[in-house]
């Protein structure tokens, strides 16, 4: 049986961590695309995916910076928060509860508290999910505008308040 050389033990795995390091800080010198948002913030897009449950939005901040965020539920299990502006290479996925996701719940909490429209979702979703319509349509009363997108963000919203309760 050979002997592997001294060098060849001490080598490959110092290569091998340097390549991980590396790997982590290219990872991590992804933008943050959260932290720059200069509220208040606009939902100016929005959709469900036919994937087995994923729901996207677009947001604008007050200096028109657009970004796009996607909470994950595929076929696949995958449930996380991918957070962009679009463009593919600037995709950044983040696990449930960790602090990019519960820094977007954050900026969806101040958005809602901010705008009556998502109040009055806010609280229609939460009786509808609770049954407490008895048989009424979700939309009846809904104020007008921009109705579908505000309540398609709360419906996120509701959704990273049950993930990231305490």
């Amino acid at each position: 049986m050979r002997r592997i050389p001294k060098a060849m033990r001490i080598g490959l795995p110092l290569v091998a961590a340097i390549g991980l390091w590396g790997i982590s800080l290219f990872r991590s010198q992804k933008p943050d695309l959260l932290r720059d948002v200069v509220e208040p913030i606009t939902i100016v897009g929005g959709m469900s995916i036919d994937d087995g449950g994923s729901h996207s939005l677009t947001i604008e901040d007050a200096r028109g910076k657009k970004i796009a965020v996607c909470l994950l539920d595929d076929f696949g299990g995958n449930t996380n928060l991918v957070v962009g502006n679009g463009k593919e290479p600037d995709l950044r996925d983040h696990p449930v509860g960790g602090p990019e996701e519960r820094k977007f719940l954050a900026l969806l909490e101040r958005w809602c508290r901010g705008d009556a429209d998502a109040q009055w979702w806010d609280d229609r979703l939460r009786r509808y999910k609770f049954d407490e319509l008895k048989g009424e349509a979700l939309e009846k009363g809904a104020p007008s505008g921009d109705f579908d997108l505000k309540a398609r963000a709360v419906d996120m919203l509701q959704t990273l308040r049950l993930r990231n309760k305490p």
